[in-house]
């Protein structure tokens, strides 16, 4: 084996832990644990390390139906925040809402109409659902 191969290699091979390190993290942050209380929501999220989140029904700013489906071609639902962590707000950018944090609703996730509907309910920020 040639250096430029050896060197090759490692760099392929550097390239791919580089890619499945944050892979973890990233499904952590996206696939978000939800947790109703009386003042709002608990998500769980990553940072250093694995926490709750509280976000206040006022810091809920939308939710509605996103453009794009789930892994199972369902209907993905958004919900809209005011803050969030960095991952949440690139999610926004991906999903074509800007500088804004989302949490996605997937069909993996049980009782998610009804989380919608409790959303709807309690958030004065929150005027219409896309329909």
């Amino acid at each position: 084996m040639t250096m430029a191969e050896s060197i090759g290699g490692s760099i392929v091979g550097m390239g791919i832990c580089l890619f499945m390190l944050p892979l973890p993290l990233v499904l952590l942050n996206q696939y978000n644990t939800i947790q109703v209380v009386e003042k709002g929501l608990k998500i769980t999220t990553f940072g250093p390390f694995l926490f709750w989140k509280f976000i206040p029904w006022k810091d809920i700013v939308g939710i509605e139906k996103a453009t794009r489906v789930d892994r199972w071609g369902q209907t993905t639902w958004v919900i809209k925040v005011k803050k969030l962590t960095p991952w949440h707000q690139y999610l926004g950018k991906f999903y074509g809402f800007g500088d804004c944090p989302i949490i996605l609703l997937t069909s993996d996730m049980e009782d998610r109409e009804q989380l919608v509907e409790l959303i709807k309910q309690n958030c004065p920020t929150v005027k219409s659902v896309t329909p």
